[in-house]
């Protein structure tokens, strides 16, 4: 999830340049994540239905999801996220995956 620096409900209430900032951060996650879980493609959604401040979630998608890849992830059960026969979260290695996702991004 990429969450913008500051209290802001919409992503219209920003100026077209924290815009473009914002979604280009959003696409430079999604590039890391690319890097790092070598995805069949990524899912970016931005709703603000329930969190009311500006966020993002970034998605990797797999060819193991079958036809389910053309669906959102939240149509997967919990169970989905944390069986050990997928990569949505993987909390084995979490560090390495954190530390590889920074070195991308900061440089």
């Amino acid at each position: 999830m990429l969450l913008y620096k500051d209290n802001i409900t919409s992503l219209n209430d920003l100026d077209i340049n924290e815009r473009k900032q914002f979604l280009i951060d959003m696409t430079l996650v999604g590039d890391a994540i690319k890097k790092v879980y070598n995805p069949y493609k990524i899912n970016y959604e931005i709703l603000g239905n329930l969190d009311e401040f500006v966020h993002a979630h970034v998605f990797p998608r797999y060819k193991w999801e079958g036809e389910n890849v053309k669906h959102s992830v939240r149509r997967y059960l919990k169970d989905k996220f944390i069986g050990e026969s997928n990569q949505f979260i993987n909390l084995d290695n979490k560090e390495e995956i954190i530390y590889n996702l920074k070195e991308i991004l900061v440089n």
